[in-house]
């Protein structure tokens, strides 16, 4: 098996090498149209020269005819061959430049749409978007007691008992309850709490109903939401919900 996998590989290293060699160019084949020209102006040449130095074309042609016409024919066939030659190369350079030019529209493609679907992953509302942070779903009919602590982000469909600490944003959902105190980044309430919210930015959406202190930059109240405590404008308290329920409070 490997005596005849060391016999394809030198097959295909002897396909690669030709295929090189095709598309380097051929000073030998140019140097032998060169000479076949140079056959050609000399085969003229002499003829005039003959012509000239007798003064006697009639005579010459009649006496020298198999010379006239073998050099004729040398001379005809040497142009005619290389101008053939020429003509050919010609063409073989311009199908060799066209699929060069397609290739580099079509890699010029691919590249201009993945440029189109670059771009920066937009932040909504200030919240930063982590790959490695998945969201946490307390679901619906789910009771949580205790303290959640949460690198990524939170959506209370159910009931939590207990303070909530995430790096970065809550959701409660219609429906959804929390009985605690909350430090985030971003809160977003369009259920019930009843307790503390720490955030840089709160929102209380429709159906929102929020029962104690609100301590943030950036308060928003939709119509329709109830909020029943006092807004604290400000950073959040450096002390986090987990710290205040470990203290006893």
């Amino acid at each position: 098996m490997d005596g005849k996998t060391a016999i394809i590989h030198r097959g295909d290293d002897r396909s690669v090498s030709q295929h090189k060699k095709s598309l380097q160019p051929e000073p030998q084949r140019g140097c032998y149209s060169a000479l076949w020209l140079l056959w050609g102006l000399w085969g003229i040449g002499l003829v005039i020269w003959l012509v000239v130095k007798t003064g006697k074309a009639d005579i010459l042609f009649k006496e020298h005819t198999a010379i006239f016409i073998t050099v004729n024919l040398i001379t005809g066939g040497s142009l005619l061959w290389t101008g053939m030659r020429i003509v050919m190369k010609i063409l073989k350079r311009n199908k060799n430049s066209q699929p060069a030019k397609e290739t580099k529209k079509m890699a010029a493609v691919p590249e201009t749409r993945a440029e189109e679907n670059k771009g920066p992953d937009a932040a909504a509302d200030g919240v930063e978007k982590k790959a490695n942070c998945s969201d946490t779903l307390i679901a619906y009919g789910t009771v949580m007691t205790g303290v959640l602590t949460v690198e990524g982000n939170i959506v209370v469909e159910g009931v939590v008992e207990g303070n909530i600490v995430c790096h970065n944003r809550v959701n409660i959902a219609e429906g959804g309850q929390v009985k605690g105190d909350i430090q985030a980044k971003l809160i977003v309430i369009n259920g019930k709490i009843t307790g503390r919210c720490d955030a840089h930015s709160v929102t209380l959406q429709e159906k929102a109903q929020a029962e104690g202190d609100i301590c943030t930059a950036g308060l928003v109240i939709e119509k329709g939401a109830v909020f029943s405590g006092h807004s604290l404008p400000g950073k959040a308290a450096e002390t986090s919900p987990a710290q205040k329920a470990q203290s006893g409070r």
